[in-house]
């Protein structure tokens, strides 16, 4: 999963991004930070809906999803 995620070099964009977000705290628009973390939290769920509909208990999805997401960011 992680490799054909990473495949599109959206994830290097998107850590580039948090990156900024972080080193230069308020220097982003409010609105830019909520849609970087509404983004997070949605992919993160729908990494866990797949994980679940691959077989992975319910209970482990959510750790898995982060993991999962950690490893994208890593692309």
């Amino acid at each position: 999963m992680t490799l054909r995620l990473g495949q599109t070099g959206f994830f290097p964009l998107y850590t580039r991004m948090v990156m900024q977000i972080l080193g230069a705290p308020g220097l982003h628009s409010p609105a830019s930070v909520r849609a970087l973390n509404l983004f997070t939290q949605t992919t993160i769920q729908s990494l866990g809906t797949v994980l679940i509909e691959r077989g992975h208990p319910e209970k482990e999805a959510p750790a898995l999803a982060c993991l999962v997401f950690n490893a994208l960011l890593g692309s």
